[in-house]
């Protein structure tokens, strides 16, 4: 088990607990020696800020409510696998229409794989890995500047409607 599922896991047992867990039940739980959760303990609390404290009166540790009653953990967090999944549907839906969502996910794909690296997992390109064909596609990049209006509206659940164009194409009366 890595670091950060540690922690995660460290959150979720001491989150909402009304009596203190004991060291030897921390460690059992936690699948770890006791140097490594006296160093996972110090980490949630210098880097996470989390008011981890140990109670002496009931012999265990627990969250101080009195100092942050509703203490989470900052931001989202997610594990290696959730990460190249992430980038995996990022490929795919770069794959189906080049462009279409680059100026969103360009910033994420980023930070994903920055975060793989100081994680020091490879961070190759999915593309590398996957590989769509595309059939009677658009080039890349090129997709109608309504597209993104479209994308927008999708996103937001607008109700929307699309009529297609004949593209100079003659319509034949019968």
């Amino acid at each position: 088990m890595d670091k950060f599922t540690r922690i995660f896991k460290l959150h979720h047992i001491l989150d909402g607990r009304r009596a203190p867990i004991t060291r030897t039940d921390l460690k059992a739980r936690l699948e770890c020696s006791s140097a490594s959760l006296t160093r996972l303990i110090a980490e949630a609390r210098n880097y996470l800020d989390a008011p981890i404290v140990f109670d002496r009166e009931r012999g265990g540790y627990c969250y101080d409510t009195a100092s942050n009653p509703s203490y989470q953990l900052p931001g989202v967090w997610f594990n290696a696998s959730e990460l190249y999944a992430l980038l995996t549907v990022e490929t795919l839906l770069e794959s189906a229409e080049p462009g279409l969502f680059a100026d969103i996910l360009g910033p994420i794909k980023t930070r994903i794989k920055r975060t793989l690296e100081k994680q020091g997992m490879a961070a190759e390109p999915m593309e590398r890995r996957i590989r769509i064909l595309r059939q009677a596609g658009r080039g890349a990049g090129v997709f109608p500047a309504h597209a993104g209006m479209n994308r927008n509206e999708c996103l937001d659940a607008q109700e929307m409607l699309s009529v297609p164009r004949t593209c100079g194409m003659r319509r034949w009366r019968g």
